[in-house]
């Protein structure tokens, strides 16, 4: 974390900014980004879980997409085909 006294109007003067300077440990980092993650061994289906659940998410949207498509058109089919609803009879 860096701390800043606060600064004037003209910023700060060199002596401001090295009144609180102190030592840094960089062995002290947790340097999350170069841990190795593990995975689950792959016999206990764990590693397969998100790639499973992603796949079945897109399935059911299909699905619903599919059954949607079908309503829809079914609709405008029936209102097409109804009798006596031609554009000359309509008020």
């Amino acid at each position: 974390m860096l701390t800043l006294p606060s600064g004037g109007q003209s910023g700060f003067s060199e002596q401001d900014l090295q009144s609180d300077v102190s030592s840094f440990n960089s062995a002290s980092v947790n340097q999350w980004w170069t841990q190795t993650q593990t995975i689950p061994n792959a016999s206990n289906g764990l590693a397969n879980f998100p790639f499973q659940s992603i796949i079945l998410v897109v399935v059911v949207l299909a699905i619903i997409i599919a059954i949607t498509a079908v309503v829809v058109a079914t609709r405008r089919k029936t209102k097409l085909q109804q009798p006596g609803l031609t554009k000359s009879n309509k008020s």
